[in-house]
């Protein structure tokens, strides 16, 4: 059986809970130091907590930023959807690579909708994917987190709209 010493006054105890009743009676400035100690340590977990935390919102936060779509042909892949009129949304080397050229050959224009973050219209998407019936070079996509509801692309161009607006994306396609 293992005996516990008292370093103020020399006397043994029997178990560590003895031991500590004794201190807190006969040598209360003793615990209060373990006290202050114990303070100090959940103090500077308190703040490791508080960092870690800070952190982690700063990598949601961005991550969750707001993007556009691609406008250039960088590291893009010689592939294209199976339709033109698409329901998710396009991987960006296959977007980018419809900008370079669509099967025809004459540059591709990607018309993207964000209506996983705004509040789309109910006529929105179908007016877009009339877009992609009416020309062989433009595409309709999804595409999360977006700046702006609608964003045009072409190689080298980009407009984008809040509002659905037939005549301004009849001219960045036609332009």
């Amino acid at each position: 059986m293992k005996n516990y010493d008292c370093k103020e006054c020399n006397k043994e105890f029997g178990s560590l809970e003895s031991l500590e009743s004794h201190n807190i009676h006969k040598h209360p400035e003793r615990v209060k130091k373990r006290f202050l100690f114990q303070k100090k340590k959940i103090k500077k977990w308190l703040i490791f907590v508080l960092i870690l935390i800070l952190i982690i919102w700063g990598i949601t936060s961005f991550s969750n930023q707001k993007v556009l779509p691609p406008i250039d042909i960088k590291d893009h892949i010689e592939s294209y959807p199976s339709e033109k009129i698409v329901r998710t949304p396009l991987v960006l080397a296959v977007q980018k690579h419809i900008l370079e050229h669509v099967p025809s050959g004459r540059p591709g224009v990607v018309i993207n909708y964000d209506c996983f973050t705004y509040q789309c219209e109910e006529n929105l998407v179908p007016n877009l994917e009339q877009f992609g019936k009416k020309y062989d070079f433009v595409y309709v996509a999804p595409f999360k987190n977006m700046k702006n509801k609608i964003v045009l692309t072409r190689y080298g161009k980009l407009k984008a709209l809040d509002n659905y607006d037939e005549i301004v994306i009849e001219e960045f396609i036609n332009y």
